[in-house]
C-alpha cells in the first residue's frame, strides 16, 4: 500500500523550507531579545540557526496558546510575512548582510560541513524509514492527532478534553503547536502529520551536538564528533516508537540549552537576560516535553554551584540567575498551570468514570532499575544504548574509553563537560530513583512520579552516556585537526617531510573513519529494518482503513457518538471529523473509563453482543461503530461478526475488505 501523503523528495524539499520560514519568525524574535539577552547575539551559523528555528516555535506556541482562537493560517503566514520585514530592516542597514556573510565563512569550516552533512544523512535516513509508514503508533500518534484536531477546530491550544470527555489536559502541547502548523500549511493527511514531521527533528540533534561538543569541550572538532556520534552511533535518534514524538522534539533544543552551561560556570555572574533568555527557551522545551527541563535545570544550578573557585557571593548570585530561570521557565508552561488552577479529579476520564486503582502510577517497579541506568548489560532487551548489537559493543567501549580520557584529561575548558555528564547523570539517576520509590505507595511522590517518565528519562540518561562514548572521536578528530594545520612542507626536503606531515594527520583521520563506520554501514543495514519491524507493530494500516477514515470524516454527522477499539487506527477519527466523539480517546485514564466502555469492549473484542452489551451501548449513547483490522500487537481489535449477524440493529454505513463502518439503532 502507498500511504496518502506526499512524495518523499516534495516532502524532504517541503520541510526544509517550512523550517526555514519558522526559522525566519524566530530570528526576528532573535533580533528584538538580543538587546537584553546576549547569548541570542551569537554569530555561530548553526547555533544562531537552531536558535532562531526553536524561537520560530516559540512564537507559533504563543499564538496558538492565546485562548482568543487566533490559530489559523492568515495569522500565521503574517508572523512569517512579519519576520521577512524585520530581515529586510536589518538588510537596509546592512547588519544582516555582514551577519550572512560571517555565517556564510562559518559555515564552510570544515567541521560545520561535517555537522550540517551528519544532519543531511540522519534526514534521509528517517525519511526513508517513515514514508513508507501508514502512520505512526496508532497509541501515542492518535493521542496527537486528537489534541492537534481540538487546536485546529477551536483556534487555541486544548484544556480541555470536552466533548470528548471531562477533565483538563496536563500533557505538554508544544508539540501540537508544531503539527498543528504542518497541518494548516501542507493539508497533511492528520493520522500521518506526527510521522512525516519527526524526521526532520531527528535531524538537527547532530547539530545541537555540534553546537554542544564546540562549547564544552572546545573545539570545532569536537562539535563535529558530537554530531557524527548523534547521526550514526549513540541513542540520538533512536526514539521514535520507544520514546515519543514530543521527546524527539524537544531533544535538539534541550541539548542547545545544555551548552549554555560554561556561561553558569564563568568566574562574572551570568547576564540577567542571559538568564531569563535560557529561562523562557527551558520552560519552551517543557511545553513541548517536560523531562529535558527536569534534569537540565538541577544540573545547571548544582554545576554552577559546584565552581571550585567561586565565593559565596558568586554562588549567591548563580542562585539568584538561577532562581529567575525558573520564573522565566513556568511561562512556557502556563497552560498546564492553568488546568491546575482550575482544578480537576481524574484527568481525561468521561463523566460517571471511577478512579484510578489504588497504586496506579508512573513508578518504576525496582526490578527494572538497573535496566533503566546500566549501560553494561547486553541482554536483547537491553537496547537503550542502541539496538544493533555491535554499535551497542562499540559504544561500550567507546564509553570505557571516554571516562578514562575525562579523568587522565582534566584541561579546564572541559570542566563544563564533566559537569554535564556527572552531576547531569547523577540528577537523572536520582530522578528514576524517586520513580522506584513512588512504587512504595506514598501518594505524594505518585503525584510527582506523574508528571515525568521513565523511559525518557533513560534515553537521557543513555544519550549522555552516548555522548561520553563521543569523546575518543573528538579526541582523535581533533588531533588530525591540529596536525594538518600544522602541515608545512620544509624546502630542503620536501617528500619525507610532506610524508611525514601527511601522516600526523591522516593516522588520526583513519582512526576516526573506523570508529564511525560500524555506525554508517549498520544504520542502514541492521537499524532500518528494526524500525520498519516496529511501525508495522505498531501501526498494521491498510488502504481501506484510510479509506473508512476519509468517509466517516466527509458523512458522520456533527456530535455523532462513535465507538473505536484501542489502538484501532479508528483512534485518528478527530483529525478527520472534528464535530464528532470518539468513545474514547487514548488519554490518561482511559483503560479504567466506567463500566459500560470496559464491558462492550471486551464483548466486541470477544466476538459476541449480548442484550446486556446492546444496554451498555444505550448508556454510552452510541451512534456508530468503526471496526477496523488488528492495528497494534498492542490491543485486540473488534470483531465485525456480532454486528454483522444482527444487521438490523446495526445497519452497515460504509464497508470495504475489513473495514466498516456500522450504525446503531436501538429500535431496529
Amino acid at each position: 500500500m502507498s500511504p496518502p501523503g506526499p512524495a518523499g523528495a516534495e516532502w524532504a524539499v517541503a520541510l526544509v523550507a517550512w523550517a526555514a520560514a519558522t526559522a525566519l519568525v524566530g530570528d526576528g524574535v532573535r533580533w528584538l531579545g538580543a538587546r537584553w539577552v546576549p547569548w541570542w547575539r551569537t554569530r555561530d551559523p548553526i547555533e544562531r540557526a537552531l536558535l532562531a528555528f526553536y524561537l520560530g516555535g516559540a512564537a507559533v506556541f504563543l499564538i496558538a496558546a492565546v485562548s482568543v482562537g487566533a490559530f489559523a493560517l492568515p495569522v500565521l503566514l503574517a508572523a512569517v510575512a512579519l519576520g521577512a520585514v524585520l530581515a529586510g530592516v536589518r538588510l537596509r542597514r546592512g547588519s544582516a548582510v555582514r551577519d550572512l556573510g560571517a555565517m556564510a565563512v562559518g559555515l564552510r569550516r570544515p567541521a560545520a560541513l561535517v555537522a550540517v552533512g551528519s544532519a543531511v544523512a540522519l534526514f534521509a535516513f528517517e525519511l526513508a524509514v517513515a514514508l513508507p509508514v501508514a502512520t505512526g503508533n496508532t497509541f501515542d500518534s492518535s493521542v496527537l492527532t486528537l489534541f492537534t484536531a481540538i487546536l485546529r477546530h477551536g483556534g487555541s491550544l486544548p484544556i480541555s478534553l470536552v466533548p470528548y470527555s471531562s477533565g483538563g489536559i496536563l500533557y505538554p502541547q508544544g508539540a501540537t503547536a508544531w503539527f498543528g502548523w504542518a497541518e494548516l500549511l501542507f493539508g497533511l493527511p492528520p493520522a500521518r502529520t506526527s510521522l512525516l514531521v519527526t524526521p526532520l527533528f531527528f535531524a538537527l540533534a547532530p547539530l545541537s551536538g555540534y553546537v554542544l561538543g564546540r562549547r564544552l569541550l572546545g573545539t570545532e572538532a569536537a562539535g563535529a564528533a558530537f554530531a557524527l556520534a548523534l547521526a550514526a552511533l549513540g541513542p540520538g535518534s533512536r526514539a521514535l516508537v520507544g520514546g515519543s514524538n514530543d521527546l524527539v522534539l524537544s531533544v535538539p533544543l534541550v541539548l542547545l540549552l545544555a551548552a549554555q552551561l560554561p556561561t553558569w560556570m564563568a568566574r562574572a555572574p551570568l547576564a540577567w537576560g542571559d538568564a531569563a533568555g535560557f529561562g523562557l527557551l527551558a520552560g519552551y522545551s517543557a511545553a513541548i516535553n517536560p523531562t529535558g527541563a527536569e534534569w537540565l535545570l538541577p544540573t545547571v544550578l548544582l554545576v554552577g554551584l559546584a565552581v571550585s573557585d567561586a565565593g559565596v557571593r558568586a554562588r549567591l548570585a548563580t542562585l539568584a540567575r538561577w532562581a529567575a530561570a525558573v520564573a522565566a521557565a513556568l511561562v512556557g508552561i502556563v497552560p498546564n498551570l492553568y488546568v491546575l488552577y482550575l482544578g480537576r479529579s481524574v484527568p481525561g476520564l468521561p463523566p460517571g468514570a471511577g478512579a484510578p486503582p489504588g497504586g496506579t502510577s508512573n513508578a518504576l517497579a525496582a526490578s527494572a532499575f538497573v535496566p533503566h541506568v546500566d549501560p553494561f548489560l547486553l541482554g536483547a532487551g537491553d537496547v537503550a544504548l542502541s539496538s544493533v548489537p555491535a554499535l551497542r559493543l562499540e559504544l561500550i567501549v567507546l564509553l570505557v574509553a571516554g571516562a578514562l580520557l575525562l579523568i587522565v584529561r582534566r584541561p579546564k575548558v572541559e570542566a563544563g563537560f564533566r559537569g554535564l555528564v556527572l552531576v547531569g547523570g547523577w540528577v537523572l539517576v536520582g530522578l528514576l530513583a524517586l520513580l522506584v520509590a513512588a512504587g512504595g505507595g506514598d501518594r505524594v511522590l505518585a503525584a510527582v512520579a506523574n508528571l515525568t517518565n521513565a523511559d525518557e528519562l533513560t534515553f537521557w540518561l543513555f544519550l549522555l552516556y552516548g555522548l561520553v562514548a563521543a569523546v575518543p572521536l573528538a579526541y582523535v578528530l581533533s588531533r588530525a585537526s591540529e596536525a594538518f594545520s600544522e602541515t608545512s612542507v620544509p624546502v630542503a626536503e620536501p617528500a619525507r617531510a610532506a610524508r611525514r606531515s601527511t601522516t600526523k594527520w591522516l593516522a588520526p583521520a583513519l582512526v576516526a573513519a573506523a570508529l564511525v563506520a560500524p555506525g554508517l554501514i549498520l544504520t542502514p543495514v541492521q537499524l532500518a529494518p528494526q524500525l520498519r519491524s516496529t511501525y508495522d507493530d505498531f501501526s498494521s494500516v491498510s488502504a481501506a482503513d484510510f479509506a473508512l477514515l476519509a468517509y466517516a470524516g466527509a458523512h458522520l454527522p456533527a456530535g455523532a457518538r462513535v465507538l473505536v477499539a484501542p489502538g484501532s487506527v479508528a483512534e485518528f477519527l478527530p483529525g478527520y471529523a472534528g464535530a464528532v466523539v470518539v468513545l474514547y480517546p487514548m488519554t490518561t485514564g482511559w483503560p479504567w473509563a466506567n463500566a459500560s466502555y470496559l464491558a462492550v469492549v471486551s464483548d466486541l473484542t470477544n466476538g459476541t453482543m449480548p442484550p446486556a452489551g446492546l444496554a451498555d451501548l444505550n448508556a454510552l449513547a452510541v451512534g456508530y461503530l468503526m471496526v477496523t483490522q488488528r492495528n497494534t500487537v498492542l490491543w485486540p481489535a473488534f470483531s465485525p461478526a456480532p454486528l454483522l449477524n444482527a444487521s438490523g440493529t446495526f445497519p452497515i454505513a460504509w464497508h470495504e475488505d475489513d473495514a466498516y463502518l456500522f450504525a446503531y439503532t436501538p429500535s431496529g
